[in-house]
């Protein structure tokens, strides 16, 4: 695997997600039934990882940039 495939893959399903849930309360593109039904748990997967990358972030060193 090249080096930042992993960071793109992690950028793309957090532009997804977001898009989701901002569709989701603004309703800009009719979702199909499928998605509807799988609401709880694609709001729990983004709660999670939310949860998930604010950990990571607080453990996050900090380079001083001179």
């Amino acid at each position: 695997m090249a080096r930042g495939n992993g960071r793109t893959l992690i950028f793309v399903l957090y532009a997804i997600l977001g898009l989701y849930l901002l569709n989701v309360g603004l309703q800009f593109v009719n979702l199909p039934e499928f998605f509807l039904k799988l609401n709880k748990w694609i709001v729990i997967i983004g709660g999670g990882l939310l949860i998930f990358e604010s950990l990571k972030f607080l453990g996050a060193k900090r380079v001083a940039v001179r």
